[in-house]
């Protein structure tokens, strides 16, 4: 498992690591709080919490 890129607009975000079920050399990472996900595919970052910030309610004021 490695770190969850970052961005101002991943940044808003909480991730979880969420490897996805077969073998491939996608990671991803899914926000605790909205469910968005983040996939990187050797640097090239696509999924939804690529587009817009997170909206959803913090809690305890993590990122």
């Amino acid at each position: 498992m490695t770190t969850p890129p970052s961005s101002p607009i991943l940044d808003t975000r909480h991730f979880e690591w969420d490897p996805p079920a077969a073998i491939t050399a996608v990671e991803r990472w899914t926000c605790t709080r909205c469910g968005d996900a983040v996939l990187d595919n050797r640097g090239y970052l696509y999924g939804g919490a690529t587009t817009t910030a997170c909206t959803a309610p913090t809690a305890g004021g993590d990122r």
